[in-house]
């Protein structure tokens, strides 16, 4: 058996969790469909989307494959905005 750990912060989980429904819907998918195409429970993925959960390597791997995103890139958004807790990442540009 094989057990994988994959530890956020309570800021990061949340600054993944934004990350993850903003590219989501920039590539025009439901969570349905997110859920499909990263092989995850509706239910889980809309817990992951929502911060409730961690995601495991696997899943934030998978994630990134489906969204053609750069890991990296996610690491360092989510350690940017995990730095300075900037709430404007949510509100549009004036």
């Amino acid at each position: 058996m094989r057990i994988e750990v994959f530890i956020m912060s309570k800021s990061a989980a949340k600054n993944f969790a934004k990350l993850l429904k903003q590219y989501r819907i920039m590539n025009d998918l439901t969570q349905d469909e997110m859920a499909f195409r990263c092989g995850l429970s509706t239910r889980h993925y809309q817990n992951l989307e929502a911060g409730k959960v961690n995601p495991s390597l696997t899943t934030v791997i998978r994630i990134a494959t489906v969204l053609d995103l750069d890991l990296n890139c996610l690491k360092v958004i989510s350690e940017f905005n995990d730095e300075f807790e900037n709430d404007d990442f949510d509100k549009p540009n004036d």
